[in-house]
């Protein structure tokens, strides 16, 4: 069985949720930061379990913000780290109830079948990108929101993680190719979606439009 890697989740006995940061850890622990928690008002979960966001962006005041409530409730969860000199959050093993593996997530979805439109939709764009990429399907994995089962089809996304570096050069120049042909499947994102993501890149990210354009149009 594998160990940690960058984007799996580590649920805890308290029920929180962990995104795991990179794929070196210390000996007793796994270096996370908080993404979701139990909550009555949680826009995520079905049934009876909801659970509410940690992390509204990627960014330092909402990761200093989860450190802090940490610290408050959960300091066990408050790491020293000597490597990288700050303090950040870390799961100590002690206190993992699971790990969820994309890779594996991914394949149990396409072999027991989606059990809703965007789990389907998932595995449609995964075998997809693979085809077009020329890589087999064990070096994709979905991680976020489906990983975990707490997905809302009316609202979540989908986030794939490509596994290896040979592989997500192939998926880089599969996509760039795709977006260059038009017409496809796959498209860069635009119109007034394009203009919503540059707006909230600008507010959050104190950039300048040109500046939040330029490294939208970046990403692949």
């Amino acid at each position: 069985m594998r160990l940690f890697r960058d984007r799996d989740y580590v649920e805890t006995l308290e029920g929180l949720y962990f995104t795991v940061v990179g794929n070196v850890h210390p000996g007793d622990r796994v270096v996370a930061y908080l993404k979701y928690a139990p909550s009555v008002d949680g826009r995520w979960g079905r049934g009876g379990s909801r659970y509410a966001r940690m992390m509204p962006y990627y960014d330092v005041p909402s990761l200093l913000n989860t450190i802090d409530l940490l610290k408050s409730r959960y300091p066990e969860y408050v790491y020293e780290c000597p490597i990288m000199g700050i303090t950040m959050s870390a799961v100590p093993l002690s206190r993992v109830r699971r790990h969820y593996r994309p890779e594996e997530r991914l394949a149990e979805i396409r072999s027991r079948g989606p059990q809703d439109p965007l789990e389907g939709l998932a595995i449609e764009l995964a075998e997809y990108i693979a085809g077009q990429a020329g890589i087999p399907m064990g070096s994709l994995g979905v991680t976020g929101s489906i990983l975990i089962g707490i997905h809302r089809p009316e609202f979540s996304d989908i986030d794939l993680i490509v596994y290896g570096r040979g592989n997500a050069i192939r998926v880089k120049r599969a996509l760039r190719e795709l977006y260059e042909a038009r017409g496809g499947p796959i498209s860069r994102v635009g119109g007034a979606k394009l203009e919503e993501l540059i707006r909230r890149r600008v507010e959050v990210f104190h950039l300048s439009r040109e500046e939040a354009l330029e490294i939208t149009m970046r990403r692949w």
